[in-house]
């Protein structure tokens, strides 16, 4: 799938919508959402889309420094950002495994190191920037839960170039 958003707004839009329909089915409260896009592109912004969406009611901050920010709700984001790791190693070393088997949404900034350790559904959302404002989403499942999540999203979402 790809969404072209003409500004800010409609990239928290688009990952709010996701949200709630990920809130309302409980087959997607553990589903993994890998975030790729250069610095600036709205890696970020876009998860706190996705936690109003989700219902979360707090103000959600890059997890650049602490890695991972984890936030109590029904279902819970876990919302992690690898930018500054080197290895695969070190992506191990913060028990990389037991997050990704927790039942809350995790949404994970800069993947490249975690896709060893991806077994399950995930999605993956490439954000290229076109212009000071305007972003393609590149949006893919992989597995099967992933693909039914992708296909609602695409069902009822209205957010198109």
């Amino acid at each position: 799938m790809i969404v072209v958003t003409k500004n800010v707004e409609e990239t928290k839009i688009l990952a709010k919508k996701m949200g709630t329909i990920i809130k309302k089915n409980i087959i997607f409260h553990s589903q993994t959402l890998l975030l790729t896009g250069d610095l600036g592109a709205g890696k970020t912004l876009f998860v706190k889309g996705l936690a109003e969406g989700l219902e979360i009611g707090i103000n959600i901050t890059s997890p650049t420094f602490n890695l991972i920010n984890e936030y109590k709700a029904n279902p819970g984001l876990l919302h992690m950002d690898f930018y500054r790791l080197d290895s695969v190693q070190e992506v191990f070393n913060l028990g990389i495994e037991e997050y990704l088997e927790k039942k809350a949404i995790k949404a994970i900034e800069w993947p490249q190191l975690v896709y060893k350790f991806l077994i399950n559904d995930f999605i993956l959302i490439k954000i290229e920037i076109i212009s000071s404002t305007k972003r393609k989403l590149l949006i893919k499942a992989h597995g099967e839960i992933s693909q039914k999540l992708l296909k609602r999203i695409d069902t009822d979402v209205d957010i198109r170039d």
